[in-house]
């Protein structure tokens, strides 16, 4: 099975991705992408921990609770 790693190194982002490749198979992982910027209602630089992609469709996935980021930017 092929192993996947975050951008970021976290250990629960990497877990997230093995169990992705698992449950969807590890061709499937190419849909994900990681550290996905967007902008929020405020037009706030943001970026999700994985977005999920299907054509025009994309769901955010955070993995971290608020203490894994600087909380002056959560």
């Amino acid at each position: 099975m092929a192993v996947y790693h975050s951008v970021s190194g976290s250990a629960a982002e990497d877990l997230f991705i093995n169990l992705f490749s698992e449950v969807f198979g590890a061709e499937k992982a190419g849909y994900l992408y990681s550290q996905y910027p967007f902008f929020d209602i405020y037009q706030n630089s943001r970026f999700a921990d994985f977005v999920l992609e299907n054509g025009p469709q994309r769901v955010a996935i955070e993995i971290d609770d608020d203490a894994s980021h600087n909380p002056r930017l959560v």
